[in-house]
C-alpha cells in the first residue's frame, strides 16, 4: 500500500501558497515570487513524480498532489460551512490542516 504522507504534505504546501497571497499576481510581485516558493516545495515533499517506462517513455504522476489539493478543498469548504460563527483565511485554513491531516491519517477530525 503506497503512503499517503506525500498527498498531506501537498495538501500544507498548497495552503502555504494560498496564505503567499493572491494567485492572480504577477510573478515579479513579491507575493507572487513567495506563492512560486511554496509551490516549488511541492517536488521536495514527493507530490510529483517522474515515471520512466521500461521502454524509456516519460509520463508525470501528480496523484499525491492531486489527492492532497482535494483534501485542502474539502477541509476549507468544512471550514466555511459554519455560516452562524463566520471565520477569518487563517482560522479556515488552520481548520483546514486539521482536516487534512485527520483525513489523510485515516482518523476522523470530527
Amino acid at each position: 500500500m503506497t503512503s499517503l504522507e506525500p498527498a498531506r504534505r501537498a495538501a500544507h504546501v498548497l495552503l502555504d501558497a494560498l496564505l503567499a497571497g493572491d494567485l492572480t499576481r504577477e510573478i515579479h510581485d513579491p507575493n507572487g515570487h513567495a506563492i512560486v516558493l511554496a509551490l516549488l516545495e511541492l517536488n521536495q515533499v514527493g507530490a510529483v513524480e517522474l515515471v520512466v517506462d521500461d521502454d524509456g517513455r516519460r509520463s508525470v504522476d501528480a496523484t499525491m498532489l492531486l489527492a492532497g489539493a482535494l483534501s485542502a478543498m474539502t477541509g476549507l469548504l468544512a471550514g466555511l460551512d459554519d455560516l452562524d460563527h463566520p471565520l477569518s483565511l487563517e482560522q479556515v485554513i488552520a481548520e483546514a490542516r486539521t482536516y487534512v491531516d485527520g483525513t489523510i491519517d485515516g482518523t476522523d477530525p470530527d
